[in-house]
């Protein structure tokens, strides 16, 4: 498993354009404080968009979720970029992923109206050895889909997606879950502890002992039945 070690962000939501903001974090419990609209949320919402590729929840599949440039004088485009480094347990290797995003404004010069065109960068991903400094990339726009991207980078958290989705990046809107009713807590609980992976690997060993006790029952009847002609000769 890893930890975060920093993100850093521009052209999301309240993050200014062309200016790049970067959070660092350090061991142990982090607490994050600041007045409404400061950006807590947006952050966390990036950092979910960095490590999964889902945009939050009411943001038009992304429109919204960018830099308004229409709040914006003089800037038609806004690129959002979120880069988040990535640590393993010991220090020795970080992992750094990134992902981009462009928003244009039209005006239709015709009825006048303003229309918005996003498009998606494929994401980025390099694995860095702390102590050679030596670089590997791990995903890049040519070498993956974007489905393999996604879970190429999602491996890197060590943790699957449903961990991600329900307990760390919970979003606030969804975060009374566990008083749900029985059936979805139960559902979502097995999700995040991946019971059908555990329930699939029990039915693999028990499967394999008993093809092994079969196995072993053939070969004792040939031992058997070798003894018995061993012992008529």
């Amino acid at each position: 498993m890893t930890s975060l070690k920093k993100v850093t962000i521009s052209g999301i939501r309240s993050y200014e354009p062309n200016r790049f903001e970067t959070i660092e974090f350090n061991d142990g419990v982090q607490i994050i404080h600041g007045h409404n609209g400061s950006g807590k949320t947006s952050m966390l919402e990036s950092l979910k968009w960095c490590l999964t590729g889902q945009f939050p929840p009411n943001t038009q599949n992304g429109k919204t979720f960018v830099s308004d440039p229409r709040l914006k004088q003089g800037l038609p485009k806004i690129m959002g970029c979120v880069e988040t480094v990535l640590r393993d347990q010991t220090g020795g290797t970080e992992y750094y992923i990134k992902r981009t995003l462009n928003l244009t404004i039209k005006k239709d010069t015709k009825t006048g109206d303003i229309k918005q065109t996003l498009s998606t960068d494929a994401p980025w991903a390099r694995k860095l050895n702390t102590k050679t400094q030596q670089e590997i990339v791990l995903v890049n726009q040519k070498n993956r889909k974007k489905a393999e991207s996604d879970q190429t980078i999602l491996d890197l958290t060590g943790v699957n997606k449903s961990m991600l989705d329900y307990v760390v990046f919970c979003h606030q809107e969804d975060s009374d879950w566990p008083l749900a009713e029985n059936k979805i807590l139960k559902d979502r609980i097995d999700t995040i502890f991946a019971i059908d992976k555990f329930t699939k690997q029990m039915d693999f060993y028990i499967k394999l002992v008993k093809n092994r006790e079969s196995e072993a029952n053939i070969q004792r009847m040939k031992v058997e039945h070798t003894r018995e002609r061993y012992q008529q000769w």
